[in-house]
């Protein structure tokens, strides 16, 4: 460039005043670049970029450039892949992240899916036994019992009652069944 060592190669003789604008002109044009982004209606979407003699549109990351040029459409990073999501790839700003099924908890590699045990930690106040159903649980009660309305609470099930089975003297309820 003109400023630059060694200084005698950049040396212009000119015969007369005319030719130094001339040669001015074209420095101008070559080395100084013009803020166009910032004089011209360039209708960028998001950024626009000088180039010399000209400007160019970019777009955030996560974006990329409509085919107008200007316009910024989002980047839809599981249209063409999964990115090795187990059950659903979301787009995110700018990237992607994995989401399991209502029931499934992600695991710490952020892409496997396991179903949520929720009778591990606690048994819900289940009077007998904590099930796992499909996205919750549910108490059940030991044989011999019936849930109560409070749907955690057992009782021993009344089989005379229940049967009526038309004992003459005594009707005795056993764990199971009963006697008469």
């Amino acid at each position: 460039s003109i400023g630059s060592e060694p200084h005698e190669d950049h040396v212009f003789l000119v015969a007369n005043f005319s030719q130094i604008e001339t040669l001015t002109s074209v420095f101008q044009k070559k080395l100084c670049i013009q803020d166009l982004c910032a004089m011209e209606d360039h209708n960028c979407e998001q950024l626009c970029v000088n180039v010399p003699g000209s400007f160019v549109c970019q777009c955030y990351s996560g974006y990329a450039l409509a085919e107008d040029g200007k316009r910024c459409v989002a980047v839809d990073y599981c249209a063409s892949e999964n990115h090795g999501c187990e059950h659903e790839c979301v787009n995110a700003d700018g990237s992607y992240l994995c989401q399991c099924h209502e029931g499934f908890a992600l695991n710490p590699d952020k892409k496997t899916c396991t179903k949520i045990d929720y009778c591990a930690s606690s048994n819900h106040g289940c009077q007998h036994e904590c099930v796992n159903t499909d996205d919750s649980y549910s108490c059940h009660c030991l044989k011999g019992f019936t849930l109560n309305p409070d749907k955690k609470t057992c009782r021993r099930i009344n089989y005379c009652a229940l049967n009526k089975p038309g004992c003459e003297h005594e009707c005795v309820n056993t764990e199971e069944s009963y006697y008469c």
